[in-house]
């Protein structure tokens, strides 16, 4: 009876290890899905609230109650567009609290890209140098890999 014991004892081992291994992965996933979600998390807020506004407004403007070319529909045009716009500063700042960085460092170098004088040499089709280094022009509004790279 012992030998039996001991036999399913070694068989029970041997298949531990492979699910050691899996569990391994898995928590490797699961730390990858943890962080990607703790830094978008605290974001869904402003987002919802940004998505759920500017639905609001097309539906009050296919209704006939708001007409799109009044004042009222264009600040809420850019207040709902704000949440979006604005996104790469509440990445960075979720980030960098995610990573214990400093937020506040985060929020400035991500604000360098969101800068009106930045965003007018990309309109205008212009382009920058730094110490010999060439910047990609681009509207860096609304992105999502810069401000997680900066935070």
């Amino acid at each position: 009876m012992e030998q039996q014991d001991q036999a399913a004892m070694k068989k029970s081992e041997g298949s531990g290890k492979t699910d050691t291994r899996s569990a391994v992965k898995k928590t490797r996933m699961d730390r990858i899905v943890d962080t990607i979600s703790g830094i978008f998390v605290p974001t869904l807020p402003v987002i919802t609230a940004a998505g759920i506004l500017k639905a609001l407004m097309l539906l009050l403007s296919a209704l006939n109650l708001l007409n799109a070319e009044s004042n009222t529909y264009y600040i809420l045009s850019f207040v709902s567009s704000a949440g979006f716009y604005f996104l790469p500063l509440l990445l960075a700042h979720s980030t960098a609290k995610r990573f214990g960085g400093d937020p506040y460092l985060a929020l400035f170098l991500t604000a360098i890209l969101l800068h009106p004088d930045f965003i007018s040499v990309f309109k205008e089709g212009g382009s920058l140098t730094f110490l010999s280094l060439p910047i990609t022009m681009m509207s860096y509004s609304s992105t999502v890999v810069p401000a997680i790279v900066i935070g």
